[in-house]
């Protein structure tokens, strides 16, 4: 009798602990998703203070796309450097793959915003392009966006609306 109680209390047990994780799994994958939101959203504030950065080298200009360096559109820039240099590391915390291209890209200027682009990309969408004489075309005003694991577009974006100046 003894054996048939202690066997009934073993189900008894791995049932209530089957319950758990039933109600645990759940709450954990959300939990996960969230984190993985939150990293999209920290490798859009990367970004921007890379733009932020480049453009207080650039006298007030951004770059059109991530290989234009700070001498070709400012050429008085004390230092050079280009924004894919500060953000060829990032990682996508989806496909945990990193750099340009697939962690984080860019539109030209004159495409449309897509209301999809990839699974936890960041896009920086530059302003109007604007060229003074021999110098790389450059904006005053970009946008970040960024995408879930869905590839839809999260509800944060990043807007430039901390110019030093107008050039």
């Amino acid at each position: 009798m003894a054996y048939r109680e202690r066997r009934w209390e073993f189900y008894l047990v791995f049932l209530l602990i089957l319950g758990l994780f039933a109600i645990a799994i759940p709450k954990f994958k959300h939990a996960l998703d969230r984190a993985r939101e939150a990293q999209v959203v920290s490798n859009m504030h990367l970004l921007k203070a890379a733009l932020e950065e480049f453009a207080s080298s650039a006298g007030g200009r951004y770059p059109i796309d991530f290989s234009s360096k700070t001498s070709e559109v400012y050429p008085e820039a004390k230092r050079t450097f280009s924004v894919g240099e500060k953000i060829e590391n990032m990682v996508n915390p989806y496909t945990k793959k990193s750099g340009i291209g697939k962690a984080v890209s860019y539109l030209s200027p004159e495409s449309m915003i897509p209301d999809s682009f990839g699974v936890g990309m960041v896009l920086y969408i530059p302003g109007s392009p604007m060229k003074t004489e021999e110098l790389t075309p450059w904006c005053d005003d970009y946008l970040i966006l960024g995408y879930d694991k869905t590839g839809k577009k999260l509800s944060y974006t990043l807007k430039g609306d901390s110019l030093l100046h107008k050039p």
